[in-house]
């Protein structure tokens, strides 16, 4: 009985102890897993334990190779990758496309996304679209699926849908759009100001006859009769006007230094929210701006459509004669950024309202001297990255990761153009235009004959590029049977062309 007993304990303590022990071990795994999986491991150089960063890289067309320190990975964009912290060396390619590099830095225990790689055809598919003569105007929409054409001696707006493998074309009055009924008078200099969200209208400025009026011009071919002349309807000389919300309803207007606010739909316009304006910048239905108060003391503002009042930001000194101001919301995150001077300051959180003690959820995240002071500001679409620029520099502010890249051009800058989210366009002087990427790097040529002012356009699903070449003036004459007089007449034809980007 006793043997039994004694066995009957034996078994048991063997039990416990191989309880414990894989106890113990799934323990010791589970840790092991987790640190694994938060990028823990042995740097085989230092023999010490390291966090790795995990790494994310896409691209446009996926599916293409990736290389980081001399290594091929076994996978394709878009891929995940645990890397060591430090400075690794990327690139990406695939068969038929040009190559994309970059040295990449990884932070400990952070993800870093590279979500902005595009490689463009080497030997791209290239096809005519449509000719123009004389062009007076052409603009791409903010969403890249239309393109806007005047020509000189035409009194139509051309409208064509680019994003399909079929471009659509609309044509609608121009007469009718800008509210007048002669045809032949529509002389002078029609500029795009900006688009609405949907690209059903333009908000457009025509100087003629030593004035400036102001038309937010409806595309709809059934609704051309719609479009308002905002300068005659409300019988004020507006300095600057900008889309207010989506539907492009209601606009924030600059009159004689007043800020105001214009329901469209209504046909009614507020009373003054603020008096000496001298720049506006907005968000949809919030509004920023600088003013300067009776005593002169300057202010950069908010106003939010619906309150009371604005609210100040900022003071700024009275000597500070460059400022600027962009606006946007990434991550759910509301942004304000100045710029004055050379100074930047970005302050993120919800924009204050009037009249309320929430201020503490609007904050500086970050500040930026630069080396120069900025004459241009512009943010890509998807509102994460804020770009500066004069003369030959550039500087751009990454909102997710507050890093600043600063970097130079061969040609002075004279305005900021966005291809999509990531990449910014530049035509140097002998007519090339390349692309870059945000943070300076990658620049590559991809037009080779761009003698025209309207730039390149990548279509929003990204099958299509866009842009126009110009073939030599023709000189033809004609005679007048009334006054037997000759007269030469010089035609320039513009060429829409594309390339494939998918091949």
């Amino acid at each position: 009985m006793m043997d039994k007993n004694k066995k009957r304990k034996q078994r048991a303590l063997r039990v416990a102890i191989t309880n414990i022990f894989m106890g113990i071990s799934v323990v010791a795994i589970v840790f092991v897993l987790m640190f694994i999986a938060m990028g823990y491991s042995f740097n085989n150089k230092s023999g010490e334990l390291e966090q790795s960063g995990l790494v994310q890289i896409d691209s446009e067309p996926s599916g293409a190779t990736v290389e980081i320190d001399g290594t091929t990975q076994f996978s394709h964009t878009e891929m995940n990758k645990m890397l060591s912290p430090g400075v690794h060396h990327l690139v990406v390619s695939k068969s038929g496309y040009d190559i994309w590099k970059k040295d990449l830095s990884v932070d400990t225990g952070l993800l870093t996304r590279i979500e902005w790689i595009r490689l463009f055809p080497v030997s791209p598919e290239v096809s005519d679209v449509a000719s123009f003569k004389n062009v007076r105007l052409a603009n791409y929409s903010a969403d890249r699926k239309v393109l806007l054409v005047i020509e000189q001696a035409n009194p139509d707006i051309i409208v064509l849908n680019i994003q399909d493998d079929q471009v659509n074309r609309t044509v609608i009055s121009l007469a009718t759009a800008l509210g007048t009924d002669d045809a032949t008078a529509l002389t002078g200099t029609i500029a795009i100001k900006t688009w609405s969200r949907s690209s059903d209208k333009v908000l457009l400025t025509w100087e003629h006859d030593n004035t400036t009026t102001w038309h937010l011009v409806e595309l709809n071919k059934d609704n051309t009769k719609k479009s308002l002349d905002l300068t005659t309807k409300f019988n004020l000389q507006f300095s600057n006007i900008l889309i207010a919300n989506d539907s492009a309803s209601k606009l924030w207007g600059i009159e004689n230094g007043n800020l105001r606010l214009i329901d469209a739909d209504n046909l009614t316009i507020s009373g003054v929210i603020a008096k000496n304006v001298e720049k506006i910048t907005n968000n949809k239905d919030t509004v920023a701006f600088v003013n300067a108060n009776d005593d002169g003391n300057r202010f950069v503002s908010t106003y939010k459509d619906g309150e009371d009042g604005p609210v100040v930001i900022a003071k700024l000194e009275k000597e500070t004669p460059t400022i600027n101001l962009a606006m946007g919301t990434y991550w759910g995150a509301e942004w304000l950024a100045y710029a004055k001077d050379k100074h930047v300051e970005i302050i993120s959180g919800s924009y204050p309202s009037y009249g309320k003690s929430d201020s503490a959820n609007f904050k500086t995240t970050i500040k930026k001297d630069l080396s120069y002071v900025p004459q241009l500001i512009s943010v890509d679409s998807d509102e994460r990255i804020l770009a500066l620029a004069a003369d030959k520099n550039m500087s751009s502010i990454d909102l997710e990761i507050k890093h600043t890249y600063d970097y130079t051009f061969e040609n002075a800058v004279s305005k900021i153009n966005w291809l999509d989210g990531f990449l910014t366009w530049q035509k140097t002087d002998d007519n090339k235009i390349f692309v870059r990427d945000f943070d300076g790097d990658n620049q590559r040529e991809i037009v080779s004959n761009a003698d025209n002012d309207y730039g390149v356009n990548i279509t929003d699903n990204n099958n299509w590029l866009y842009y126009f070449n110009v073939s030599k003036p023709e000189t033809t004459e004609a005679t007048t049977a009334t006054t037997s007089t000759t007269t030469a007449t010089t035609t320039t034809t513009y060429t829409l062309k594309r390339e494939k980007l998918n091949i």
